[in-house]
């Protein structure tokens, strides 16, 4: 019985290197795509397509706190597998100082563009953005209104308007 325990302890002691760098490599979610993207040289429009399947709006700041969200389309993915969430729409927050802050609870409400408002989706946080899957279901305007409670109950609200084609 102490052997068997004892090759059983060795074999998950010589396991765990091998788990450790694979999870430390593990990067699901990063935004890897980004690393070096020139945001200075960019023209801000009313949005603004950083490849076929994301849509960057424009930043806004409110009380010292700046908001960005990135929308994927994630339509042809979702299809596949029988769903009908057509973006991930996520928001990132960062202080004056450019720090990244992370939403204790944030949710956004969409205004589509027949002007129905949709219920209130929570955004959970999530590798450095708070987000959540969505769906756009018709061309047109929409509007997202953003609110979150940051940490030291800080709270916070933003409109983002965008019109997809």
């Amino acid at each position: 019985m102490k052997r068997m325990i004892l090759a059983l302890l060795i074999a998950t002691v010589m396991t765990l290197p091998g788990l450790v760098l694979a999870a430390a490599s593990h990067d699901h979610g990063s935004m890897h795509d980004m690393k070096g993207m020139d945001h200075g040289a960019m023209k801000m429009d009313d949005s603004m397509k950083m490849d076929a399947a994301m849509l960057m709006l424009p930043e806004q700041t409110v009380a010292g706190i700046t908001a960005m969200v990135h929308m994927n389309n994630i339509k042809a993915d979702m299809a596949k597998m029988g769903k009908q969430d057509t973006h991930h729409f996520m928001v990132m927050f960062k202080d004056a100082a450019g720090k990244s802050i992370e939403a204790q609870v944030a949710a956004v409400k969409i205004v589509d563009p027949s002007g129905k408002e949709s219920e209130a989706i929570d955004l959970p946080s999530m590798q450095g953005h708070s987000g959540a899957n969505i769906i756009l279901a018709a061309p047109g305007a929409y509007t997202f209104k953003v609110a979150a409670k940051l940490p030291g109950e800080k709270k916070v609200q933003y409109e983002f308007k965008t019109t997809l084609k």
